[in-house]
């Protein structure tokens, strides 16, 4: 029978190496040979905050009714080995990576015809670039004639034609880089043969995740932005999580949420310059990545409601999406007011942003912050009531609460599956609380799980994120395991760590103890140097493929640009491979 054969690259991110799918139809072999991707910042948005629960969320382990964005008042592929890229202690999967040269960014497609899309076939998938040292999964997917496919992956024999430069260990499978040059790659299962597909294997790099958050007060102008992201660029940072929505409002062109307020132009009013798109042209010129950090359910914050804007704004436009207590009292303007989870038509209105910003705009991917509830008190709003009764009837004896964190996870899985659907090459990530229950017996913190109703770990469990990102904003303790000790919070979250990347968030004024005068007055407590050095290499001993840092505008203040270019980062790093996608 014709062999018949489809290639496809997908380009997932600059740094991503690319993957081949390969289809046979044949019951010989086909020996055919073929070619394999804050200004200072407010006390509003301290990433929910990926430090208390953004950026700067969980700075503060003490519960407060103050501001939860901010993270004194909100207690609201590192690979495994750090060195260069190893293989990981998580089993099957590897922590380096694989990525692509230059050619490798260009898209590869042949297709066929209808015939073929029926027709019996083995397709197979195979990194197009792997690094000495490293490892990646193969897959091989049997397609019966006429409809039907299943994962044959541990069933298919396995051949490298060229070991001394790739080996395949059949057990997981897995392919392993083990000197430079090309290797042709082939699968068989039963009388079915893939065609040959080449992987080059090129000198072994550091491959890891440096992001660097930056939000939204720092970036007021076009200047400014390019600044930050050449800063960035030249300490060995290589991803940027930039921030473009704080209170469902925009710091970009967008036709469902009004422009923000900007220096001195209004709700609504177009400041002459797009952030998120200067943002993107700087970190890709750069060979960076950019991820557009957007908050999720903080709806509004002000003592006064927003102005009247085209397009108008939600607070105004659906005041019933407004979380309510117990007693049905919406929550004032004197706090941070939310959208409530429960409500499907604000987790649609969500979805829709996600997708209309990674539709339009050629984004690397998208964040999420404020991921949660403010408190277990909220939302009693009449939408959140009936959609709780009406799943009691189908699940009788549901939690409340069990059900509010269902909300949460549900928005992530939204978006995720649109994404998917609509904009595959964005990745999607999320900042999380860095405490997810005190299992130590601390006391006096907050809890992801419990304080926030956010359920990080079921996320990456249901395979609804690319990359979690906790908020550990705590030092490194003398003792492990010592209160809100640094350590042993990294290493509970790499415990629980699935096959999805676990990012380690670290807050430069998590409990500092060097103080630096504010231009403002006053003095505020920062980590040292020689602290966050720990904490960089701590997450490199660990399953953890990355680390970001909350966040540019502290980064400013201490001044550690130079020390991360000429010590952790100075051996240059690519984004770990995602290679599920």
């Amino acid at each position: 029978m014709k062999a018949k054969a489809i290639l496809a690259c997908l380009i997932l991110w600059p740094a991503a190496a690319c993957f081949i799918l390969t289809a046979a139809c044949s019951s010989t072999p086909d020996r055919r040979l073929g070619p394999g991707d804050s200004a200072t910042s407010s006390d509003d948005d301290f990433l929910d905050n990926p430090g208390g629960d953004s950026t700067g969320d969980e700075r503060d382990s003490l519960p407060t009714d103050d501001d939860p964005a901010d993270p004194y008042a909100d207690s609201d592929d590192i690979a495994a080995d750090a060195d260069l890229a190893e293989e990981p202690e998580r089993e099957p999967l590897s922590e380096e990576e694989l990525s692509p040269d230059a050619d490798s960014d260009e898209a590869i497609e042949h297709e066929t015809d209808a015939a073929d899309q029926t027709a019996e076939r083995l397709v197979i998938r195979v990194p197009n670039v792997l690094a000495v040292g490293g490892s990646s999964p193969l897959q091989a997917v049997y397609y019966e004639e006429g409809g039907g496919s299943r994962d044959v992956s541990a069933e298919a024999i396995w051949t490298s034609f060229n070991p001394a430069v790739a080996t395949i260990d059949a057990a997981a499978p897995l392919l392993r880089g083990v000197g430079e040059g090309e290797a042709a790659i082939q699968a068989r299962y039963d009388s079915l043969y893939s065609p040959q597909i080449f992987v080059r294997v090129r000198p072994r790099v550091r491959v890891e995740a440096r992001g660097l958050w930056v939000n939204r007060w720092a970036h007021d102008s076009a200047a400014k932005v390019e600044a930050i992201i050449d800063k960035a660029h030249r300490s060995g940072f290589n991803q940027i999580y930039f921030q473009v929505r704080g209170t469902f409002d925009a710091y970009y062109d967008s036709t469902l949420e009004p422009w923000a307020r900007m220096g001195s132009k209004p709700l609504g009013v177009d400041p002459g310059w797009d952030p998120l798109q200067t943002a993107i042209e700087a970190a890709h010129s750069r060979g960076l990545e950019l991820h557009a950090w957007i908050n999720a359910f903080t709806l509004w914050q002000s003592a006064t409601p927003p102005t009247e804007s085209a397009p108008r704004h939600m607070y105004l436009q659906h005041p019933e999406w407004v979380m309510q207590n117990a007693n049905h009292e919406p929550m004032p303007l004197t706090e941070y007011i939310w959208a409530s989870p429960g409500n499907a038509a604000v987790r649609a209105h969500n979805t829709a942003v996600a997708l209309d910003i990674a539709a339009r705009y050629a984004v690397d991917g998208l964040h999420l912050d404020r991921i949660r509830y403010p408190s277990p008190a909220y939302s009693h709003d009449p939408a959140s009531e009936a959609a709780y009764a009406a799943a009691q009837i189908e699940r009788p004896g549901l939690d409340w609460y069990d059900w509010e964190r269902e909300q949460v996870v549900a928005q992530v899985g939204e978006i995720y599956a649109a994404l998917r659907d609509h904009a595959p090459n964005v990745v999607l990530s999320a900042a999380v609380m860095g405490i997810y229950t005190d299992i130590w017996g601390w006391g006096g913190v907050t809890e992801g799980y419990n304080d926030w109703l956010q359920d990080s770990r079921a996320m990456v469990e249901q395979g609804v994120l690319d990359a979690l990102i906790p908020m550990v904003y705590w030092s490194c303790r003398e003792a492990y395991g010592g209160f809100t000790d640094f350590c042993a919070l990294v290493d509970d979250h790499a415990t629980h760590a699935t096959d999805r990347f676990l990012y380690i968030g670290s807050d430069l004024r998590a409990s500092g103890d060097v103080r630096i005068e504010q231009p403002a007055g006053g003095r505020v407590n920062y980590e040292s140097w020689p602290q966050i050095e720990r904490q960089i290499e701590y997450v490199r001993q660990t399953s953890a493929q990355g680390w970001v840092l909350y966040d540019y505008g502290d980064m400013e203040t201490v001044g550690y640009w130079d020390e991360l270019a000429e010590g952790p980062f100075a051996e240059p790093a690519e984004t770990p491979f995602m290679w599920w996608r």
